[in-house]
């Protein structure tokens, strides 16, 4: 690491570097300009700028030194990291630690990872983050966001999860949605509390970093958390104040496809915060699902989320605590919503791009799906048999022979086809509480990051309402035994 980055050390006293670059022949109003010396019209003895510190070579894209950063040893000196001022080649916006390192490990993963400070960069590259970066000591600049974007995507952003590092979170959104192009944003890791990456690693270990990094929220997330923050949108005045505001925020994205996307987004959410305010104060409610073995669904098919070494160590943090959002019941609609789409033919036929838009938690449900709509795009007079040798064919074998068992444990028969439109009713209504049930999801994850960040009571009774909402779910179900799935 020492190598890697350089690291050296600035001995104490004021002439050192003065004295060894003088015997070098190297001017005294060089040095000055380089920010190695300080001086001026009322300094007439020009002194070494860095002074008993560590000290860390900033490099450019193409790995030369252009400027230090120093931090003190010594720890009563006021200032505990220095670094050098703007100078001809220097240009702090315009920079970003450890960059010329980074490239190339960001680009092999297509993820670059945004830290507060270079002490946070060297210690993830300590546990194997090779592709970690910071600013200098200021908020993150347009320049740099578009250096990072040329890296990586969606690069991550991560923070501390105090308040400071919230409103570092907020900054880096402003700064971004005017500049959003298609396929290129941000996503948001917030450490739990009074814990910077290196105190996190060594406490709990790599996995718990790979947890977080595994956790960042997307952009649209971290907005809406922003904007609902408050918590209370019981009048019609506050919702229309709300409303207001979310669209303020996303006149400034210049792309116009990209503030579509974002209107549209927004405004679901807003959608089912509205339904959920109402149904919270006696909204009607769906008859309840009989639902075939929870053991055999924990088999059936993983959902996406994964568990590491670090997960146990972190459960007591806001982050960190597992949101109750995937279970028996979410894997299970996602299974009747794919046997649907293959045992009924017509919810393909008429319902396609709802099928293409449902938000799916199983990594290999997924691919059934994006695989069900490549076949029906290619022949859309397939029926149920055709479909499933087609995904047979497609290396789809096993995971069919796991849906039929899920068939199977249903209370009735497999379907018929003189019950298509109750089948098709039951498709759509279970695919309307999905989209639900993972818009509240979102608004859970972005709940609980503004919880870790300032623990209030308007932000932890935010967090119970959705908490309560979700439970409500349970017996939302479509009928699917009902309707002979």
């Amino acid at each position: 690491i020492q190598k890697r980055f350089q690291i050296g050390y600035a001995p104490a006293g004021r002439q050192n570097l003065k004295k060894h670059f003088s015997e070098k022949n190297i001017p005294v109003n060089l040095l000055i300009e380089a920010g190695l010396l300080i001086g001026g019209e009322d300094i007439p003895d020009p002194y070494d700028r860095f002074r008993d510190r560590i000290m860390f070579p900033i490099t450019n894209i193409k790995g030369q030194v252009i400027a230090f950063g120093g931090r003190a040893l010594n720890p009563d000196v006021p200032a505990k990291y220095l670094n050098s001022p703007e100078t001809p080649v220097f240009h702090k916006g315009a920079i970003l630690f450890n960059h010329a390192n980074a490239r190339k490990a960001a680009y092999d993963r297509q993820s670059v990872i945004v830290t507060e400070g270079y002490m946070d960069v060297i210690a993830l590259a300590m546990a194997g983050f090779d592709n970690a970066v910071a600013p200098l000591g200021t908020a993150l600049t347009e320049r740099q966001l578009h250096l990072l974007w040329r890296m990586a995507p969606e690069p991550i952003l991560c923070f501390d999860g105090d308040k400071a590092g919230i409103k570092a979170a907020w900054r880096a959104i402003d700064l971004a949605l005017p500049e959003l192009k298609p396929g290129f944003s941000l996503r948001f890791a917030l450490l739990p509390e009074d814990l910077d990456p290196d105190d996190l690693i060594r406490q709990h270990g790599k996995g718990a970093m790979d947890e977080i990094l595994n956790k960042a929220v997307p952009m649209a997330d971290m907005l809406w958390s922003r904007e609902v923050r408050s918590g209370t949108w019981d009048t019609p005045e506050r919702r229309a104040a709300l409303e207001r505001q979310v669209e303020m925020r996303l006149e400034t994205i210049k792309d116009q496809k990209i503030r579509h996307f974002y209107q549209s987004d927004l405004r679901a959410r807003l959608k089912n915060l509205w339904a959920a305010s109402q149904n919270s104060h006696g909204g009607a409610q769906t008859p309840k699902t009989r639902r075939y073995s929870d053991s055999d669904q924990r088999t059936a098919f993983p959902q996406k989320r994964r568990t590491n070494d670090g997960s146990a160590r972190l459960r007591l943090s806001a982050v960190g605590r597992k949101s109750g959002i995937e279970g028996p019941a979410l894997a299970a609609r996602e299974a009747f919503l794919i046997l649907g789409a293959i045992d009924h033919p017509q919810i393909l036929e008429s319902h396609a791009e709802e099928l293409a838009e449902l938000d799916l938690t199983s990594s290999e449900l997924d691919r059934l799906r994006l695989s069900i709509l490549d076949a029906v795009s290619l022949n859309e007079s397939l029926d149920r048999s055709q479909i499933i040798a087609q995904l047979a064919d497609r290396g789809y074998g096993s995971a069919l022979e796991r849906l039929d068992r899920i068939r199977k444990h249903s209370s009735q028969p497999a379907a018929d086809a003189a019950r298509a439109d109750g089948i098709e009713t039951a498709w759509l209504q279970a695919a309307a509480l999905h989209r639900r049930h993972v818009a509240l999801a979102k608004e859970l994850r972005a709940a609980e990051l503004a919880c870790s960040a300032e623990l209030t009571q308007e932000n932890e009774a935010r967090l119970i309402e959705i908490r309560e909402q979700l439970n409500s779910l349970e017996g939302l179900e479509a009928s699917w035994d009902e309707q002979e799935i």
